[in-house]
């Protein structure tokens, strides 16, 4: 079970799979869907990358972020370190306290003794469910930067959390996916976004259009 939202309907469901022209790659629906979620959420397509799932998302950053380890908080989500090992990248973890809390100098500390490409965490934070607040994941930020770092935020679960706002800049990039909220799990449905050079450089590295041609179709329900 990935969403408490009810599926869609059988009308619903039917009249969107008859107007879904399977026929067809999906290249016009990955640009409709990239325009309708930039417009909703008040971006630019061009800042937009679409995936089958974050999942997909997730390990195509452990192959094309530079050199280097990433970083993670443990416990996390427990697909890090499995795409991690997957394309043989080295991953480091920051323990959590006995109350399953973060310390944020602990978390810089371990940033300066890894030096990692990236340090990539969920924010509400999975499994504990604590969000993190602006200032705290600014000072991430800030330190990554300057190691010439990423700095990757999950906000899988951010729909069920309080809304906050970190700037978005080249080295910080927040992920997300419509299982949750937008009750599609089946579907497979990731999001990463980023400033539109950050995005320009990823999508360089994608091989193929991943996403199918049934959320054209979608956006005219949820966008």
């Amino acid at each position: 079970m990935k969403s408490p939202v009810t599926p869609l309907d059988e009308k619903t469901m039917t009249s969107i799979i008859s107007a879904t022209p399977y026929n067809l790659y999906p290249d016009a629906a990955y640009e409709q869907f990239k325009e309708a979620y930039a417009k909703f959420y008040g971006l630019s397509p061009e800042q937009i990358i679409a995936g089958n799932g974050s999942d997909e998302l997730i390990q195509k950053l452990m192959l094309i972020m530079p050199e280097g380890p990433a970083l993670t908080l443990n416990p996390d989500f427990f697909m890090y370190q499995a795409y991690a090992a997957q394309v043989n990248r080295e991953i480091a973890f920051v323990d959590a306290g006995s109350d399953l809390t973060f310390d944020l100098e602990t978390i810089l500390t371990k940033i300066d003794e890894v030096q990692p490409s990236f340090f990539i965490m969920s924010n509400p934070h999975n499994p504990s469910g604590k969000q993190f607040d602006t200032a705290f994941l600014t000072a991430i930020a800030d330190k990554m930067k300057a190691l010439n770092g990423y700095f990757v935020i999950d906000e899988a679960y951010l729909d069920y959390g309080t809304a906050y706002d970190v700037e978005l800049a080249p080295h910080i990039l927040r992920m997300r996916t419509l299982s949750k909220a937008f009750g599609i799990a089946g579907l497979r449905l990731g999001v990463l976004i980023s400033t539109a050079g950050t995005i320009k450089h990823i999508q360089k590295n994608r091989t193929s259009i991943s996403i199918k041609c049934i959320y054209a179709k979608y956006c005219d329900l949820y966008f």
